[in-house]
């Protein structure tokens, strides 16, 4: 029985305070609304897979606790296994941004009905960004985290304040965050668009001069060299 969670997931639960009823989607062991529960954060949750098999371990980790009474699982796609307004917050953590993305899209009342979203994807965050900013969901806090040789972002959004407003993000904001752009020295922000400068680099070495790839590969590379170098404490 675990007491502590992986870095990216504890960062995901600290981002729930102060509420106290969420869903965890993509549950898989369940382990962050039990660790929720048991650090007495959290006082009622929903954990949700869309395969039986997950769900099931999310079963047995939950009777392992003893929290049959204050975590629900529910077997479904996304967050519409929900009724608006059941739960304060979401966590969708693990899961790529485009799909994290579409799973906004097809549950829009749900996401409108939420004081927060937390959203970690494994890759292509700028996808849950446009989502968010198409559903008028703003983002209110963002954390990147080293772990395990993979950097991670945690995505916090709050659709109460939205209510359908216009979000304006530029395109600097939704490929690097709004917040996390800020900080471009943090080590995990800064090795991760490092990282991505230099496959940049490596492909437009080997692209001939005219290719059509060219420009899109050196226009990229312009935007990272940009955020990379910009002080925001001038």
């Amino acid at each position: 029985m675990k007491n502590k969670l992986s870095q990216r997931l504890q960062i995901c639960l600290e981002a729930l305070r102060p509420l106290k009823t969420m869903a965890d989607i993509g549950t898989d062991h369940a382990y962050l609304p039990c660790i929720g529960i048991l650090s007495k954060q959290l006082q009622k949750a929903v954990a949700i897979d869309i395969a039986p098999g997950p769900l099931k371990q999310a079963q047995m980790t939950i009777q392992s606790y003893g929290y049959e009474a204050s975590i629900e699982t529910r077997l479904g796609s996304g967050l519409k296994p929900l009724v608006p307004g059941e739960v304060e917050g979401a966590v969708i953590a693990g899961m790529g941004g485009r799909l994290i993305g579409d799973i906004l899209r097809e549950s829009k009342e749900v996401v409108q009905s939420l004081s927060r979203l937390v959203l970690q994807p494994n890759m292509a965050a700028h996808f849950v960004r446009e989502a968010l900013r198409d559903l008028g969901v703003p983002i209110v806090d963002e954390h990147i985290v080293l772990e395990d040789g993979h950097v991670y972002e945690v995505i916090v959004a709050r659709p109460v304040d939205g209510n359908q407003k216009t979000v304006n993000n530029s395109q600097a904001d939704i490929k690097f965050g709004p917040i996390l752009r800020l900080n471009p020295k943090h080590p995990a922000f800064a090795s991760k668009w490092q990282g991505e400068l230099e496959k940049i680099e490596i492909a437009l070495k080997n692209l001939p001069p005219f290719h059509e790839k060219r420009e899109p590969f050196e226009h990229e590379r312009q935007l990272i060299k940009d955020v990379l170098s910009h002080d925001f404490n001038q």
